[in-house]
């Protein structure tokens, strides 16, 4: 996850700008690019270690309960955060979102006995590397194929059919993406 991190934040401190204006995004507010980058770092931190660290420590549970907390949090701070500051404080919410998952993961791993004691016998094991590497490099692939794909049709939508068209397109996926948090975080949990 940190060649994911470290390439996603490279290209954006470098193209960000440019690659929002070739999309038609005429102003870009200052608190965007770094925004997304605190994003892009919190959240593969938090899904690539504290969410595997529940695994580890066989408490699905907690993955389950800080899926559906960050999920609380994450409307509450885009819902706030736009209300009092607009398209800043929606911007601002991306970097506090997965804040709220790391602060749930955490919580929830630190009254475990079990989780504690493995947290504290982590190790790094050189002859894993070259497979980690690979793993890697596959998800690197997959996740910015994804992320340009996904990117390219926002940019689509937004050009072609304005804010209000775009404005749709967010609504469908974020409610989409919070009722399937619900939905799959509890028949996940009952399985």
């Amino acid at each position: 996850w940190s060649s994911d991190v470290c390439s996603s934040d490279l290209i954006l401190a470098c193209f960000g700008r440019p690659l929002l204006f070739a999309m038609g995004v005429a102003e870009v507010s200052n608190l965007a690019l770094p925004a997304i980058m605190i994003a892009i770092v919190f959240g593969a931190i938090a899904s690539g270690f504290w969410e595997g660290m529940t695994f580890l420590s066989d408490r699905f549970d907690i993955y389950v309960k800080a899926g559906i907390a960050s999920c609380v949090i994450d409307l509450a701070t885009y819902g706030i955060g736009t209300w009092r500051f607009g398209i800043d404080g929606a911007v601002a919410a991306l970097a506090l979102s997965p804040v709220g998952l790391i602060a749930s993961y955490v919580i929830g791993l630190a009254r475990d006995p079990h989780a504690r004691a493995t947290l504290s016998c982590l190790r790094v094991e050189p002859r894993r590397l070259r497979g980690l590497l690979t793993y890697s490099g596959m998800m690197l692939a997959t996740t910015a194929a994804t992320n340009v794909g996904l990117s390219l049709l926002r940019a689509h939508v937004l050009v072609e059919g304005g804010k209000v068209a775009n404005g749709y397109l967010q609504t469908a996926t974020a409610l989409a993406t919070y009722l399937l948090t619900f939905v799959t975080n509890g028949v996940w949990g009952h399985i």
